[in-house]
């Protein structure tokens, strides 16, 4: 497999994008500095739709790149406890405008998992392609996405 890199000029700043790194953290102004570039990580707090989850960590990491937030994160729930209706994830910014954001469950069931995030919001609820919890013991969800502040 090969590396591909891709350069777009976006108001007079370079952007540089390895597509092999699928969390953007190569995304970088290279030119006159004419787009805000900030890079950085965030805990993102999980809560659930009702009840709660016993035991879940999460990690998150974005780029911030002019008004929009690139993020990528992962969440761990090693006892689901009595979580139900659909998962929260807290988010790095309030978002200006609504948008979709994707993630799949990969350690159990590899479902899909889709969330609305609504303007002026910075929760994201996701649910699974077909609107269920679908979260167990020991599942493991990654989710990434876009959204304007």
């Amino acid at each position: 497999m090969t590396t591909a890199i891709v350069t777009r000029t976006v108001k007079g700043a370079e952007l540089t994008w390895n597509e092999m790194d699928a969390n953007f953290r190569n995304l970088q102004a290279t030119a006159d500095g004419a787009i805000p570039v900030v890079n950085g990580t965030w805990t993102p707090v999980i809560t659930a739709g009702s009840g709660a989850f016993t035991t879940v960590s999460a990690s998150g990491f974005y780029n911030k790149i002019g008004n929009t937030y690139f993020i990528r994160g992962r969440i761990t729930i090693t006892n689901v406890g009595t979580a139900a209706i659909f998962t929260l994830v807290s988010l790095p910014a309030v978002a200006n405008g609504d948008a979709v954001l994707l993630g799949r469950e990969f350690a159990l069931t590899g479902v899909i998992f889709s969330g609305q995030l609504e303007s002026g919001s910075s929760v994201l609820p996701l649910l699974t392609y077909n609107n269920f919890f679908g979260l167990t013991n020991n599942s493991v969800l990654i989710f990434s996405g876009s959204f304007n502040v």
